[in-house]
């Protein structure tokens, strides 16, 4: 598989369509979308409710949100002892890069690599080296994809609200379960993730930054798991929670998210 992952880096790729007013679109929006299999960058308006659950943005295409500049910190003040190290920690968003609305699916992750097949279940079970190196060598007619970090990640899931989640600080099971597949503390547990989408978006209309599956990101030169997943009790699914992950390791419940950078 690594030799074939190679042959997208090798490509090489160009930024910009060479139509100026369209490239001062994609600037000034808010809201993109890209063809997978294409590479191709457009520019939408604000969606509503109804229209972000379109099935081509899980499966052919997807859509991204701009995340505004901002910053978070976790509340460890509310958990034992203080929290974890991370709890304490600060991270930002310069505001210039974009996140996808859902967790990259089975279907999106075969336009991305023209292997085919697919459907809406989240793709889990890659390694992060291995996705770092398909999104390195994929070219887009405007801005590039990659990886998350922290900052841009942490800002989209709580909208920069300083809070164990992006619903607030409660742990009570009915907000919980209707913003994060999780294993709740009673009731029936999932036996695995949930089609990406299934659940309440946040503030910023992205989907399953809480649960579902774990979410890689890029930390220093190595990568972490954000989210926790469908069989994580929903306090390991706080924002601030990361865990390390080894960039040749494929867990099976850890996910992708896309980004978008310029």
């Amino acid at each position: 598989m690594r030799r074939l992952l190679t042959c997208f880096v090798l490509a090489g790729c160009t930024a910009g369509s060479g139509s100026l007013p369209q490239d001062a679109a994609i600037a000034e929006a808010d809201w993109v979308e890209v063809e997978l299999a294409t590479g191709a960058v457009t520019a939408v308006a604000e969606p509503d409710a109804r229209a972000l659950v379109q099935p081509r943005w899980r499966s052919s295409h997807a859509l991204f949100r701009r995340i505004p500049a901002g910053g978070f910190a976790g509340n460890g003040a509310l958990l034992p002892g203080g929290g974890e190290s991370e709890d304490a920690a600060s991270v930002a968003s310069d505001g210039r890069s974009f996140l996808a609305i859902c967790e990259l699916t089975t279907a999106q992750w075969a336009a991305l690599t023209g292997s085919g097949g697919g459907n809406q279940q989240p793709l889990g079970g890659i390694p992060a080296e291995d996705v770092a190196l398909v999104l390195a060598g994929t070219c887009l007619t405007h801005l590039r994809l990659d990886l998350p970090d922290a900052g841009l990640w942490s800002v989209a899931c709580n909208g920069g609200r300083s809070t164990l989640f992006s619903w607030g600080d409660g742990l009570a099971e009915d907000a919980a379960s209707s913003n994060a597949v999780h294993h709740p503390r009673s009731g029936l547990a999932p036996s695995g993730p949930s089609t990406v989408g299934s659940l309440l978006p946040n503030g910023l209309g992205l989907f399953d930054l809480h649960g579902n599956v774990w979410e890689m990101v890029r930390s220093g030169n190595g990568y972490e798991a954000r989210g926790g997943a469908w069989d994580s009790p929903v306090l390991h699914c706080r924002t601030a929670n990361r865990v390390e992950l080894p960039g040749d390791l494929a867990v099976p419940n850890v996910g992708v998210r896309l980004a978008l950078r310029p």
